[in-house]
């Protein structure tokens, strides 16, 4: 549950070396499934 906190407080330090920036639902998406929050992933 921690990392679901972490990734909606800062999603930016979930995906610090992405490509793709968390401004956007891609971002969002991409560190969700990179920190196992399939919660956020599976949203769509």
């Amino acid at each position: 549950m921690q990392k679901s906190s972490v990734l909606k407080s800062s999603p930016r330090s979930a995906v610090p070396e992405g490509p793709q920036r968390p401004e956007g639902p891609e971002g969002l998406e991409a560190a969700a499934g990179r920190a196992g929050g399939s919660r956020v992933g599976r949203h769509r």
